[in-house]
């Protein structure tokens, strides 16, 4: 198979992944060492999240039926590699037998956490008209077809409507130091100021 972009060609893995039911890690990147093509990306290999194995050290650190940081690993063999030929990218290699029981479909995996940029745009516009965040993820699910096929959890939607909330004030801040700056050099006599908290955001503007 081939893509036109290497985010083409992982998205599909990652999809099928999804359906399959097992997590996808990317494991190694490799760069042309060519100086005329600024050592851009050429191959790419994504493998399934239990490649590997479990360290000692981690295995004290793995609680059944809990929330775990550390991934019980079972040296799963599962990977698909793809490399840049020609200017489209192209699977060169590719293993789809796991070790380990599958579960299809699941919301959990960090790898299907994904927020499309229309998802990002429509939170955007929803949160702009101030609608509540479980308002916005109601509506996010039922375009989904349900809050099952929802890639994500309220929580990421707030984590997104919060980053985009300091995006449009930084955005501001700056049109305003802009349009302070204008005007002093129109009327040198115009002077401004602002204070900085502790966390180097604006506190206050004279």
């Amino acid at each position: 198979m081939q893509f036109k972009t290497k985010e083409e060609a992982q998205e599909y893995f990652n999809f099928y992944s999804k359906v399959a039911g097992f997590s996808v890690a990317t494991v190694a990147i490799s760069r042309t060492t060519s100086k005329k093509r600024n050592n851009e990306v050429t191959r790419i290999t994504m493998k399934c999240n239990k490649w590997g194995k479990t360290k000692e050290i981690e295995k004290d650190c793995i609680v059944p039926m809990r929330k775990s940081t550390v991934i019980a690993k079972t040296d799963c063999k599962v990977m698909m590699v793809i490399s840049e030929k020609g200017g489209l990218w192209e699977i060169t290699r590719q293993q789809l037998e796991h070790n380990h029981e599958l579960t299809p479909n699941s919301r959990f995996f960090r790898s299907h956490k994904y927020m499309s940029d229309e998802d990002k745009c429509l939170i955007r516009v929803l949160k702009h008209t101030n609608l509540e965040t479980r308002r916005i993820v109601a509506v996010l699910a039922y375009l989904q077809g349900g809050m099952a096929h929802l890639p994500y959890t309220k929580k990421h939607v707030t984590n997104y409507a919060a980053t985009g909330n300091r995006d449009i004030a930084n955005s501001d801040m700056m049109e305003a130091v802009q349009m302070f700056n204008k005007k002093q050099t129109e009327n040198p006599g115009f002077c401004y100021s602002f204070e900085l908290d502790g966390e180097n955001k604006v506190r206050s503007l004279f």
